[in-house]
Order: structure tokens, then C-alpha cells, then sequence
């Protein structure tokens, strides 16, 4: 049972760091696409970097949000992941517009910068942590592989994010979250999960029921004590086995719906 319980609390946590992931990701882009939007309204000729300068900080923030209402309870003193996302999704945009024009000459430019700017922005990150976490260096790596996925996808379509209109407004910020929070949150999260590993077995009372009837075994000698009054532990696994990945994937069930109903204007 104790390995069961791991077993079902870690897929849990998995497929909740896909939704962290996912929802970080949506919010974040959401909130600059608005803001962009104002700032447009204001300012006469806005640098099409505007929209980039905005997204990068607020991605971070929102995803280091969504991320910390996940590993909170497994690890202490973790707020400072919030300031840490922060500060390396804003520290990786300006390395991107001050280094790009040094990598304009590569042929492999595109792979070559993206991995400069995470890993020095991963770094910063790691130096944030480094006091507060434990395996705070599997923290960094985690955080670097969702940066370097949504760095790589926010250049390809990120202006294109910034020019959505109508009814493709919700479809085009779902659709960016979901291309790039599903991969990199696949990866991560296995990550995420072997990081949290050694508290997972005390993350539910999946089998409180059978120990309350052992101890009652063990120790009781009053033949009038009937089975039937001990709590069956059937309902209990099935509720937990419901909370536990039945809501995550409900979750993903009804983001996947809003996307197919919304639909996109890019591919």
C-alpha cells in the first residue's frame, strides 16, 4: 500500500505540474497581451519589443505562482521560487535583445542564443534558491527547461500573440499555453516528482483505514468488537484515487475543451 500511495501521489503531482505549467503560462500571456494592448492605445510607435519586455517578466511571475500553489506544502520556505521565476524570465529577455545581434551571423543562431540566455538566466535562478532550497541545482534545471521551451516558442509567434483580435484572443493564448506547457511540463515534472520524492508517502491517509483496523487487532482482546464497525477502506482508495488524478485529468479535460471551442488564428 505504501508504495501504491507513493506510486498514485506522485502521477498526481505530475500531471498537476502539467496544469501549473499550462495555467502560468495562459495567465501570464493573457496579462501582457492586455497590457501590450493599452500600451499601444498610448504611446504613438511602440517598439515591437514592447510586447516581449512585458510577457517575459509576467510569464515568469505567473508561472512561479502557479507553481508554487503546487510544491508548497512539499517544501519549506519556497516563496522565493516567485522572485526567482521573476527575475530570470526578466533577466532572459534582456540578454535576448542585448546578445541577438552578436548571434545574427550564426547559421545555428537560433538554437545557439536560446541556450546561452537560459543557461545564464538558470543560474541566476539557482543563486536565488540556492539557501532556501534542497537540491536547489534540480530546481534550476526544472525552471531552465520550461524557460528554454516557452523562449524558443514566444520567438517564433510571440508577435503574433500580441496582434490577436476578436474571438481568437482566448484560442491563441490557450493554444500557446498548451503547445508549450504540455512538453515541457512532461519533462519537468518528472523532474518535479523525483525532487519531492522522499515526502510523497506522506502526502495522504490512503491507508488509515487499515492501519486504524491493525492497531484495533493488535491490541484489542474484547470479543465483542465487530468487523462491521471498523470504517471500510474501499470508499476511501476510490476517493482518493478520484482526488487524486480524476480532478487533474478533469482539469486538463476542460482546457483541452476551451481550446477545441475557442480555436486558434495560427497553426
Amino acid at each position: 500500500m505504501p508504495t501504491l500511495q507513493k506510486f498514485v501521489n506522485g502521477f498526481s503531482i505530475w500531471l498537476w505540474w502539467l496544469i501549473a505549467c499550462t495555467a502560468g503560462l495562459f495567465l501570464g500571456l493573457t496579462f501582457s497581451f492586455f497590457i501590450y494592448s493599452l500600451t499601444n492605445s498610448i504611446l504613438t510607435d511602440p517598439s515591437p519589443r514592447m510586447y516581449f519586455y512585458i510577457a517575459f517578466p509576467l510569464v515568469g511571475l505567473t508561472l512561479g505562482f502557479s507553481q508554487w500553489l503546487l510544491i508548497r506544502r512539499y517544501l519549506p520556505q519556497v516563496r522565493r521560487w516567485i522572485l526567482a521565476n521573476t527575475l530570470s524570465y526578466s533577466l532572459s529577455v534582456i540578454l535576448w535583445i542585448f546578445l541577438d545581434p552578436f548571434f545574427e551571423s550564426m547559421a545555428d543562431n537560433q538554437n545557439t542564443i536560446g541556450i546561452v540566455v537560459v543557461g545564464i538566466a538558470s543560474l541566476l535562478l539557482w543563486l536565488v534558491i540556492r539557501r532556501r532550497f534542497t537540491r536547489s541545482l534540480g530546481w534550476a534545471v526544472v525552471s531552465g527547461i520550461v524557460l528554454i521551451a516557452f523562449f524558443y516558442s514566444i520567438r517564433m509567434i510571440g508577435l503574433d500573440l500580441g496582434q490577436s483580435s476578436g474571438k481568437y484572443i482566448v484560442g491563441d493564448h490557450i493554444t500557446f499555453a498548451f503547445s508549450t506547457g504540455i512538453p515541457s511540463g512532461v519533462a519537468s515534472g518528472i523532474l518535479v516528482v523525483l525532487l519531492i520524492g522522499p515526502v510523497l508517502s506522506r502526502d495522504s491517509h490512503l491507508v488509515e483505514g487499515l492501519a486504524r483496523l491493525s492497531e484495533v487487532s493488535k491490541f484489542s482482546t474484547r470479543p465483542e468488537i465487530r468487523v462491521a464497525e471498523t470504517p471500510p477502506s474501499e470508499p476511501s482508495f476510490v476517493k482518493f484515487i478520484l482526488t487524486k488524478i480524476g480532478l487533474p485529468l478533469l482539469t486538463i479535460g476542460v482546457l483541452a475543451l476551451i481550446l477545441w471551442i475557442t480555436g486558434s488564428s495560427y497553426p
